[in-house]
């Protein structure tokens, strides 16, 4: 009868590089379809996982995609969801909910490239309950998780617009730079949040499609255009 010295239950991913390793349960990889493909076999080590894609994370930003193969959750727990009470488990102070804000967004984008939806979605329902946001923050989470390529979970999008709305005159209030550079880069998001505000922006922003305006003050301008190919005038006065 042939003993193998490793659990054939188990799986070891080696992250970073350096590589550290991680141990799995193997049947929770299904979650993760490129993980899953990956998955190989070697007589003296067993069941692996070994990938360029696992090299370039960092330990840290991979210790909860192991935690969510194993428990479909990572620390800290989401608790009371889909209620008035809904908060992280041990997250009570400032510092500590602008850290995992932030961590949201890191979380979010690595399990896009894990090939994790079912983690990008509980990212971002942790995010929702981190609010109120600081204006920083937020804006920095947009960048993580609407960088090219990376997938949108229902709701997401909606519920961002929706933010940047309602919280427009102190995002350009705080973060001024931030915001014209948020606007320039994700062309597509800036036009749902105007047309959720449901008129033109301030005087220091001009939106409008090319045809239609001709510039006369002096300034800088950038042409943006959104998913639908509308292409429009960002300008920053001089």
């Amino acid at each position: 009868m042939l003993i193998w010295a490793f659990s054939t239950d188990k799986v070891t991913l080696y992250v970073g590089n350096p590589h550290v390793e991680f141990t799995v349960q193997q049947a929770g990889l299904d979650a993760s379809p490129l993980l899953a493909r990956l998955k190989g076999f070697h007589d003296s080590i067993g069941y692996y996982v070994m990938s360029p894609v696992l090299s370039s994370l960092s330990a840290r930003d991979f210790k909860p995609i192991a935690q969510y193969v194993d428990h479909k959750e990572y620390y800290p727990n989401l608790l009371d969801e889909n209620t008035n009470h809904a908060r992280l488990e041990d997250v009570y102070e400032y510092g500590q909910r602008t850290q995992e804000i932030l961590r949201c967004g890191i979380i979010y984008s690595v399990a896009h490239q894990v090939e994790l939806p079912g983690l990008q979605s509980l990212a971002f329902r942790k995010l929702k309950c981190l609010q109120p946001y600081p204006p920083m923050e937020f804006l920095s989470v947009i960048g993580l998780i609407f960088r090219d390529g990376i997938t949108e979970v229902e709701g997401l999008r909606r519920f961002v617009v929706q933010h940047l709305a309602e919280h427009f005159d102190e995002l350009m209030t705080k973060e001024t730079q931030r915001m014209l550079e948020f606007i320039k880069e994700h062309a597509g998001l800036a036009r749902d949040m105007f047309r959720e505000l449901g008129e033109l922006p301030s005087p220091t922003l001009d939106i409008a499609p090319k045809a239609d305006k001709e510039v006369e003050e002096e300034g800088k301008f950038g042409e943006q255009a959104d998913e639908d190919g509308a292409s429009f005038h960002v300008y920053e006065e001089a």
